[in-house]
């Protein structure tokens, strides 16, 4: 799974596919980190190392919603699928469309 959403940075670069690559979650603290990682296009993510790197916090009620363990055992879903679902309600992934 990934989210394609075209982000063009101050260096003329434009990533267009982005992937989950890590998540924290320290549930004693209510916070979820993600680190998102973005390609030039689907083939890249293959063959490249990422070119950019996102790092966003579900913390408080965000976490409560998508990364809590009632919310992970009781509707049967997984870290990976929330987080997208979560990075999908962020400003920068405003619009992203599931790969």
């Amino acid at each position: 799974m990934a989210l394609i959403k075209s982000f063009q940075a101050v260096n003329g670069n434009t990533y267009t596919y982005w992937r989950v690559e890590k998540i924290d979650l320290q549930p004693k603290q209510n916070i979820c980190v993600i680190r998102a990682v973005g390609y030039a296009d689907q083939a890249a993510s293959t063959q490249e190392m990422p070119q950019r790197y996102n790092k966003v916090f579900a913390v408080g009620d965000d976490y409560s919603t998508y990364f809590d363990y009632t919310v992970l055992d009781m509707l049967g879903e997984n870290q990976t699928h929330q987080a997208y679902e979560f990075l999908k309600t962020q400003s920068f992934f405003s619009g992203a469309t599931d790969s």
